[in-house]
């Protein structure tokens, strides 16, 4: 009697497992996962509160203090609990190991503690307080925000490789968990700026037909052009390709537009100029379409390209005269110090799709012997090829092959991970197709496979990011009423 359960029960598992893989929508996934935590306990691992990953007694304390202080109306001792709480890792909270365990979320405790968090705040901007008013409402949550700091979206490089993304972004679209911060390089740079020059109903339109995409980004040129722009596709199909699916926008035109913060990373060809990340703060006049297509120019395959500005009068000029960029991955992939810098941003979901970084993107933070091993295994296979790099580069100091070495050094020795890391199942063929136009079906499928690996991951994006969301949607709800609020004799004084 007791062997015979086992079989059945691991079949069961495999079915469910491999359902999972090919679930065709979100909300079936969730079904699959929830059927198969029940099968495995972890709807018990969740029950209970306590983990050596967390300090539960930390969280529940707050939780019940939180709800005793708002159910009380003692304002003074919840203003001064939610300064203590309104931290992102309170107790370890952000710790990825909590969602190791249960295929759909993580402890229950956690889920409720965020519960209350939001109601809390949500209750403490919409209800008419004694003494607190919405002006000091709205500044009291600006600076929480600011405390507490902003998620982004960094998509990264990868040839045809990186229109996964574009399943990474259309799931965290629909389920209302896109970050208005969102960072591109390379293919990245197109996706990011396609989600970013359109408003929410502009893009429902590119998901409702993906015939809307313009797929043909590469065309090879004639021995006669690849000797006179020394690379081997043609720029300005390129350009045909980013022009059809941007719009002609200037960055601080398309924040105006959308809402969202689009932040382009394009790399120097000169050995000082500093690589750069173009958005509505750093360059607000520059032209999107031009930076995507300097941000796509890897060496060899495309020329490098010149940025263009948009003038007062309307003019297109060069923006910093005679400079010429290429492919943002080589050195700002994953920009996280610039971001920080730029836009208080602490928290980073990076969309993984470059082929030199995928295959060893799921080692890192796993538990067990094998992880260990294998993480090991890649960490020294890293240590010996920066040593051989570094080795190459003193020898060929100043030769033909410089320019290459610096750009395989900077590739080296960039970061390519952040909090969330969402990456595709890659196969043998898709190396084949890195610089391949897709067709309609292999789009589809690129979309559908970001999808899939988006879903297990929404979880911890939806628990890590609420709290900023919440006081986001505060803060737009506060302006909102302090603008159509009417102006008191005091006011226009003072004004």
């Amino acid at each position: 009697m007791s062997w015979k359960p086992r079989p059945m029960i691991f079949n069961r598992k495999r079915k469910l497992q491999k359902a999972m893989r090919q679930a065709n929508s979100y909300q079936s996934w969730c079904d699959l996962a929830q059927e198969l935590d029940r099968l495995e306990g972890n709807d018990a691992w969740r029950e209970e509160p306590t983990s050596p990953h967390y300090d539960h007694e930390l969280i529940a304390e707050h939780l019940q203090l939180m709800r005793r202080y708002r159910v009380d109306g003692n304002l003074p001792a919840l203003r001064r609990l939610i300064e203590e709480s309104l931290h992102r890792n309170l107790g370890d909270l952000s710790n990825p190991l909590l969602y190791e365990y249960s295929h759909y979320g993580t402890k229950l405790l956690i889920e409720s503690y965020l519960d209350e968090v939001e109601f809390t705040l949500d209750w403490l901007c919409d209800t008419p307080l004694p003494g607190f008013t919405d002006k000091l409402k709205l500044a009291t949550v600006r600076e929480a925000l600011r405390v507490f700091g902003r998620s982004a979206l960094i998509l990264s490089g990868g040839g045809a490789l990186g229109l996964f993304h574009l399943g990474v972004v259309k799931t965290l679209w629909e389920l209302d968990l896109l970050p208005n911060i969102i960072s591109g390089a390379s293919m990245g740079a197109i996706v990011a700026g396609g989600a970013c020059v359109r408003n929410d109903d502009e893009i429902h339109e590119i998901w409702s037909d993906l015939h809307n995409i313009h797929r043909r980004a590469v065309r090879i040129q004639s021995l006669k052009g690849v000797l006179k722009d020394g690379c081997l596709f043609a720029p300005e199909q390129l350009y045909e390709h980013i022009e059809a699916n941007l719009a002609d926008m200037t960055f601080q035109e398309a924040y105006k537009h959308s809402g969202r913060v689009l932040n382009i990373a394009v790399s120097p060809t000169r050995h000082r100029q500093k690589p750069r990340l173009l958005n509505h703060l750093t360059s607000p006049q520059v032209l999107i379409n031009h930076a995507a297509v300097a941000s796509c120019s890897l060496p060899a395959l495309f020329p490098p390209a010149g940025l263009l500005r948009r003038g007062p009068d309307g003019e297109v000029q060069p923006y910093i005269q005679g400079e010429m960029w290429i492919d943002g991955s080589l050195h700002g992939d994953v920009p996280i110090m610039r971001l920080s810098r730029l836009h208080n941003v602490n928290h980073y979901i990076v969309s993984q799709a470059n082929i030199h970084v995928v295959p060893f993107a799921g080692i890192k933070g796993r538990e067990g012997i094998l992880s260990t091993v294998a993480e090991l295994a890649a960490s020294g296979a890293h240590a010996q090829s920066q040593q051989l790099l570094g080795l190459a580069r003193r020898r060929l100091r100043g030769g033909l092959w410089n320019p290459t070495m610096e750009w395989m050094h900077a590739l080296l020795n960039q970061n390519y991970a952040g909090d969330i890391n969402i990456h595709p199942r890659m196969k043998t063929r898709d190396l084949l197709r890195v610089m391949k136009n897709p067709s309609l079906k292999e789009l589809q499928a690129y979309v559908t496979g970001g999808e899939r690996a988006t879903w297990p991951k929404v979880a911890m994006i939806r628990n890590q990011t609420r709290m900023s969301r919440v006081m986001e949607r505060c803060i737009k709800r506060l302006e909102t009423r302090l603008k159509n609020a009417p102006t008191t004799p005091d006011e226009e004084a003072t004004s």
